[in-house]
């Protein structure tokens, strides 16, 4: 007797991975959402009746939104250290992300520029959202603070 045949569609659900910046580690945050936008600067060529008839694009960056709960596992002073957790990364910091499916997101040299958010309300949990970005090659950012 031959193996059963399966019929439909595998699709990934959820989000295993993982978030890493100074001040918050990997085991300490549950990722809720994340969103990728696959961006370069671009430049239209055009004739004298104004139809395009070129098109030269350059300097390629992803830019992605994630959304994290601050967490602690559970047990003795897990809420106290949960709370310290409620953090945004530096500015220019460099963010790892890890453990999520595929390579569009895995990287090291995601970079927070500005633009996170801390959302809490008393019936739920507080949240933080992180826009990043990442270059062609990974470059140095400066903040002057």
């Amino acid at each position: 007797m031959s193996a059963p045949t399966q019929i439909g569609t595998v699709t990934v659900w959820g989000l295993d991975g993982t978030l890493l910046f100074s001040g918050l580690i990997a085991a300490d945050n549950i990722l809720e959402s994340i969103s990728l936008e696959d961006d370069a600067e671009e430049l239209e060529r055009k004739d004298k009746l104004g139809e395009t008839v070129g098109l030269r694009v350059w300097d390629p960056k992803k830019r992605i939104e994630v959304s994290f709960y601050p967490s602690k596992p559970a047990g003795t002073g897990a809420i106290a250290g949960a709370k310290t957790n409620v953090v945004l990364p530096t500015k220019c910091a460099k963010v790892e992300i890890a453990g999520m499916p595929g390579s569009l997101f895995n990287d090291t040299t995601w970079l927070y520029v500005k633009g996170g958010r801390v959302e809490g309300a008393n019936e739920q949990e507080m949240k933080i959202t992180l826009p990043l970005r990442k270059y062609a090659t990974d470059i140095a950012a400066t903040a002057n603070t």
